[in-house]
């Protein structure tokens, strides 16, 4: 029996490392979105993944909180299917003024959002 060394071997090894690694990003394009929540805090909405801030938009900086769609926003979808429970964020300031989240209770979390965008107001 003959043992094979050189280009062959490595090239199968490339395949090997190439298929793992897409099946990595596979798996984590499927996780991610399932990770993404949502917290109203004392002065800004947090955008969490994995329990960590990745976005934060300041309670003072935000104009109107509607269930509208527009395709020029942030996307900061929590589901697959975001159709029946997406809420658009307007912002005052900033380039992309439109954030789109998709909470689970949107009217409920759209009430808790409004209110503590009011509350803010008062105090400034």
């Amino acid at each position: 029996m003959e043992i094979i060394r050189g280009p062959k071997v490595m090239f199968d090894a490339t395949f090997i490392w190439i298929g793992i690694t897409a099946i990595t990003l596979v798996l984590l394009a499927f996780l991610i979105p399932r990770r993404i929540r949502y917290r109203i805090g004392k002065d800004s909405l947090e955008i969490l993944l994995f329990g960590l801030p990745v976005r934060c938009i300041l309670l003072n900086n935000i104009d109107a909180v509607s269930k509208k769609h527009t395709p020029w926003a942030e996307q900061w979808w929590s589901t697959w299917r975001p159709h029946r429970r997406r809420l658009l964020i307007r912002r005052r300031k900033g380039i992309l003024k439109n954030v789109v989240i998709t909470p689970k209770y949107r009217y409920q979390f759209k009430a808790e959002l409004e209110r503590a965008v009011s509350q803010r107001l008062k105090e400034n």
